[in-house]
């Protein structure tokens, strides 16, 4: 009897942890995080229409606090503009080319500072919350290192 209320004790303390762990994030959050998500899924089709590939994108949620997302630092426009940078990539045969050959997935996710790079076919994107030309940031980047046989780390 003894260690079935043992089990059961067991049970209840993971069930608590789990519980514990998903309220932490605010049922606005998980709204928000939702609808960005969707709205990333349709900015990635259109990249995929222009560039003639199948690019996956997803965001580094857990790298966003929800002071973050309060602050309205979302990934959204950030991501976008990477997107918008692969697109602008494939304006012509060459491009597309690249991109197909080198980008299959994007990745954005918050950090301490701006970067970006190209690691086994995936974008990474690191936003650092502050308005800037990501566009030209990440365009940038993609010249120098997409189009570059010897770019991709």
């Amino acid at each position: 009897m003894s260690s079935r209320f043992l089990s059961v004790g067991y049970v209840f303390l993971v069930w608590a942890v789990l519980v514990a762990d998903g309220s932490a994030q605010s049922l606005q959050d998980r709204k928000m995080q939702q609808t960005e998500d969707q709205t990333l899924a349709e900015e990635i089709a259109y990249t995929n229409q222009v560039c003639h590939s199948n690019i996956q994108a997803t965001v580094d949620w857990q790298s966003f606090s929800s002071d973050d997302l309060a602050a309205g630092v979302g990934p959204l426009e950030s991501c976008d503009a990477v997107l918008g940078a692969l697109e602008s990539m494939c304006t012509d045969q060459s491009g597309q080319e690249a991109v197909n050959q080198r980008v299959s997935r994007v990745v954005c996710e918050k950090g301490a500072s701006r970067n970006v790079d190209l690691k086994q076919g995936t974008l990474f994107f690191q936003m650092d919350g502050a308005m800037n030309d990501n566009f030209q940031f990440v365009r940038e980047y993609l010249v120098g290192t997409v189009t570059d046989t010897e770019g991709e780390n």
